[in-house]
């Protein structure tokens, strides 16, 4: 779990890295209004890297702890709304551009997803007994690579930036990931062929069980045989396909 958890964190956080650094330019081609959205742009994207957090621990809770699953989501969204408003208000106070205002709603999705992240993962670990995080330090050099090429990429025009940059960001965060993130088995994972997953998965499945496909299969395959002989012996017989 904790490895399928630091997949989806890492295939995350490096998308986020991609689109955040050159905002301005990713922004822009929607058209020169939106570019000043880029702050919020960069929010949300760090609003699904901390989702991400949870998501495996979601995706287990489902099953084991439904309903405090589901008022942990309940309260994140009161959590979310609350923050929202707080949020603009304060700075409608300080008057601030209202560009700014509109990055509070992006602040207090991240935030509360922080909040839901961190619950549901202690929640699950309280359940199973085991750590399921899936965060491993080599994310921080991965990310500190993909932004160190960023930044770089965006001394480039905007189309240079886009067209060089993003893949950039994405293969200095992968290679380091790869390196430093990976572990010799999370390679192995990445490695398998469909044969290596269907041995393995015929291993644990008891022996009495794959016997039992077995028989059922060759049941299933004799009761069509036997249907299809029934079926040509009575064309045989049947004195329209005679003639």
């Amino acid at each position: 779990m904790r490895q399928v958890g630091f997949w989806v964190i890492g295939a995350q956080l490096g998308v986020a890295l991609a689109l955040a650094i050159p905002g301005e330019a990713v922004m822009g081609l929607v058209g020169p209004a939106f570019v000043a959205g880029t702050a919020a742009l960069a929010f949300l994207l760090g609003a699904e890297v901390v989702a991400a957090m949870a998501a495996v621990s979601e995706a287990a809770l489902i099953y084991v702890a439904r309903h405090r699953n589901m008022l942990i989501s309940i309260a994140m969204l009161a959590l979310e709304g609350g923050l929202a408003v707080a949020l603009i208000l304060g700075m409608r106070a300080f008057d601030l551009p209202v560009m700014f205002q509109a990055t509070g709603p992006a602040v207090a999705l991240m935030l509360a997803l922080a909040f839901a992240a961190v619950a549901k993962s202690r929640l699950l670990r309280g359940i199973l007994g085991a750590r399921v995080n899936g965060w491993r330090w080599p994310l921080v050099w991965a990310a500190a690579a993909g932004t160190v090429v960023g930044w770089l990429a965006t001394f480039l025009p905007e189309w240079a930036e886009l067209v060089f940059g993003i893949p950039g960001i994405l293969i200095a965060f992968g290679a380091v990931l790869w390196t430093k993130g990976f572990k010799a088995e999370d390679r192995e994972l990445f490695r398998m062929k469909k044969a290596d997953i269907e041995e393995l998965q015929e291993l644990e499945i008891p022996a009495p069980e794959r016997l039992e496909m077995s028989s059922a299969s060759r049941t299933i395959r004799g009761g069509r045989t036997f249907a299809s002989v029934r079926a040509c012996n009575g064309r045989d017989r049947n004195p329209t396909f005679a003639q």
